[in-house]
């Protein structure tokens, strides 16, 4: 699909993150997500640009009053599964920004080292750069392995933008509620501490647990920080 002529004018929905084809677009080792490539973004662009219908109001309006039957709606929820040290891990979507090639932080002076790295810029904001390995007793991410498949999980918890190193991203998930497992007595407390549950996924044709953590506890680094 390198020919402009037979590319999709959507191939974020084909070949990108969004789509479902082994094939993906030989950019994305660049630019890590498609909101990065200026294809997508010209795309947005040229939407934004199109005049607004006569009926725009009306249609929200029966969108919202529309009642919802579906009840998956209600506890149907998206992951983002990532590889820590040969253990896999998944986060809540909503509280993902962005996935970000792998950077050197600012190192603060007398903090501990094994969880806060530094600090970190953003598209112009001023991010904590954390270790969650560290947080969770588990060996450190090396920074000076220079894996293409490294990557920065930007993200937004507890009013707080964090960014913390992952060895490779597997991909995006839906899951429901009732799919956890209970987490074993085996797990180290810190891990019970900031977990949810365990759910078995086919990766790389085996089947696997992934630990969904549980955002709500982590305000407890932010303690652990101070």
């Amino acid at each position: 699909m390198n020919d402009p002529k037979l590319q999709p004018s959507d191939c974020w929905n084909h070949i990108g993150v969004w789509g479902k084809k082994e094939q993906r677009c030989p950019k994305l080792l660049d630019f890590s997500h498609c909101r990065n490539c200026l294809v997508y973004i010209r795309a947005g662009r040229k939407k934004l640009d199109q005049p607004v219908p006569e009926d725009y109001d009306m249609a929200w309006v029966d969108t919202w009053l529309t009642e919802q039957h579906d009840d998956d709606l209600f506890h149907q929820q998206r992951l983002l599964v990532f590889c820590l040290n040969d253990s896999y891990f998944a986060l809540p979507l909503i509280q993902v920004r962005e996935v970000l090639l792998l950077k050197v932080p600012t190192p603060l002076p007398h903090s501990n080292t094994s969880v806060l790295h530094g600090l970190t810029h953003v598209r112009g904001e001023l991010c904590l750069y954390i270790s969650l390995c560290g947080f969770l007793a588990m060996p450190h991410i090396s920074m000076d392995d220079k894996s293409e498949k490294k990557r920065l999980i930007y993200s937004n918890i507890d009013e707080q933008a964090l960014v913390f190193p992952v060895d490779h991203i597997h991909g995006i998930i839906p899951y429901h509620n009732d799919a956890l497992q209970p987490l074993p007595d085996s797990m180290p407390s810190l891990q019970r501490k900031l977990s949810k549950g365990l759910m078995m996924m086919d990766i790389h044709h085996q089947a696997q647990h992934v630990c969904v953590l549980d955002t709500t506890g982590w305000g407890s680094i932010m303690e652990h920080l101070r």
